[in-house]
Parts: C-alpha cells; structure tokens; sequence
C-alpha cells in the first residue's frame, strides 16, 4: 500500500542530499520510515497522508513513553517530507496539534 511513499522517500533523500545537514537527513528518513510502518499496520497512506493518521500516530508514540521532543521531531519530519514533495502539510490541522 506504501510502496508509493517508499519511493518517494527515497527519491526525496537523494534529492535533499548535500542541501541538509546529514542528520537532519538521516532523521527524516528514519523518523518517516517509522510512520510508513505505522500506517502500513493500520492499512492507510503514509504519503500523502491525512491529518487523523498523524494525530493517532503521535498518540502512538506518546503511549510508548517517548519524550516531547523525540515526537516534535517525528512529526516535523513528516511535515517536511510532504512539503519537500509539494504536497500538504498533514501536521497543520488543529486535531494534530
């Protein structure tokens, strides 16, 4: 079902290469690697995705203990993938904030 927002990720990261610090790079691969994971369990589209999706997804993270901040940058970097491949922001919703 995501093999779309597979390949765009991929696509994305090579495109970003050199334009971003290599963890910032390395953190939105891996931070959206985990949200393609999460919706592919729950049978929805991770990119583009809907803004219910985001907001249970961090509910999920918030129920494993994670910290603020750890979310906060999950989250940004599902915003950024979507608007690096001028697609809406899904975090800007009033329910995900």
């Amino acid at each position: 079902m995501n093999i779309n927002a597979k390949l765009m990720l991929a696509q994305t990261i090579v495109d970003i290469d050199g334009a971003y610090a290599p963890s910032t790079i390395r953190s939105y691969k891996t931070s959206f690697e985990r949200f393609i994971q999460f919706c592919e369990d729950r049978e929805v589209y991770a990119l583009p995705a809907d803004p219910q999706s985001v907001a249970r997804y961090i509910s999920h993270l918030t129920t494993r203990g994670l910290k603020s901040s750890s979310i906060r940058i999950m989250v940004a970097a599902i915003s950024s993938i979507h608007k690096l491949n001028l697609l809406n922001d899904p975090v800007i919703p009033p329910q995900v904030n």
